[in-house]
């Protein structure tokens, strides 16, 4: 045997010895336990430095890139997530839109796992009771004024009738003629709560109703009308963003008329016609909802939200005296200043 291969044989002993001495001084059933506890330990500290994600699903009835009741929904998405980080867990907010299909679409998302599904119109409350009850694990929450099931589907009520009141209010302050209008492209319970408001707002003055209005052309044919035959100086509208214009484009083209909306602040548009708008807060709604279904507080009932919850949002007034301005913020103070009812 040669001088190199005896020394290959010499190391190979040594590292046989030096192996199977550490094996023998090794207890393997201790060092099995002592890397059970590290894995284990690893995962309660992921727990920690990363929550479990609440996994909220958002059902819309129209299109949230256009102003209205759709975009207020999904506006709330950033403060749900800050509501539940403050609560130690992070959020995962995903929405779609659909009119038709709403039992299936509210179904898919709770076979899905989401932990609060959030029905955005009270026009989804049979799919929504109907849901629920297949599906008694997950939380939704109905934007409507219903009465919940008693189990998990609460309702949130918001009292439309309140900035109603303030909308008829500026109505009857700029008018001259004592006639004022309301149009709407369709009704729903939230307008319907809103012309009540609007009916106690206006007091004297008389009060046309106008639902089903239509598109553009045919809005602002009804708007000419009731400008140049029937009298009326004032109109608050509830339509999509291209009707509201078309009215809108209608007043500007007669001085002495005037719109208000329920959605967005056209004023820079049309600064000599527009009186102002109002419009639902729904974040601060959405994000409380969010954390009682997180902390297991959220019930089947009724939660009713109004302005003294900030659940409604006034813009600046337009068009009208310092002291019409201080007395519908008064009036508005009087509003928000009642009590708060979940």
């Amino acid at each position: 045997m040669n001088r190199t291969n005896r020394r290959n044989l010499v190391l190979t002993r040594n590292r046989n010895f030096w192996l199977a001495s550490l094996s023998q001084k090794i207890n393997w059933r201790k060092l099995a336990l002592t890397l059970g506890l590290a894995i284990l330990l690893g995962l309660l500290l992921r727990q920690v430095i990363a929550p479990p994600v609440y996994r909220v699903a958002m059902v819309l009835p129209g299109d949230p890139d256009q102003p209205g009741w759709s975009s207020y929904v999904l506006a709330s998405a950033g403060v749900i997530d800050r509501a539940l980080q403050a609560q130690g867990t992070t959020a995962r907010i995903d929405y779609t839109t659909t009119l038709t299909a709403a039992a299936g679409t509210l179904s898919l998302f709770a076979e899905q796992g989401y932990d609060l599904v959030i029905a955005a119109d009270d026009s989804y409350e049979a799919a929504a009771n109907k849901v629920a009850a297949q599906y008694p694990a997950t939380r939704f929450a109905l934007l409507a004024d219903a009465p919940g099931n008693g189990k998990n589907l609460g309702a949130i009520a918001l009292r439309h009738e309140e900035p109603g009141e303030i909308a008829g209010e500026v109505m009857a302050l700029k008018s001259q003629t004592g006639r004022v209008a309301y149009l709407a492209d369709g009704k729903n319970p939230r307008r319907q709560q809103a012309v009540q408001g609007i009916r106690a707002g206006v007091g004297e003055a008389d009060l046309q109703v106008h639902w089903d209005i239509g598109g553009p052309a045919e809005a602002a044919d009804l708007a000419a009308r009731l400008f140049d035959a029937e009298n009326v100086d004032v109109i608050c509208i509830d339509a999509d963003l291209n009707t509201m214009l078309a009215v809108y484009e209608v007043a500007r083209q007669r001085p002495g008329k005037y719109v208000s909306n329920w959605q967005i602040d056209l004023s820079s548009l049309y600064p000599d016609t527009t009186l102002g708008s109002y419009n639902a807060a729904l974040a601060d709604v959405l994000a409380q909802a969010a954390v009682w279904g997180y902390t297991g507080a959220w019930q089947g009932r009724r939660y009713s939200f109004g302005a003294g919850a900030g659940a409604f949002n006034v813009t600046p007034l337009h068009n009208l005296s310092d002291d019409q301005k201080d007395q519908v913020w008064a009036g508005w103070a009087k509003i928000y200043d009642r009590e708060f009812e979940p």
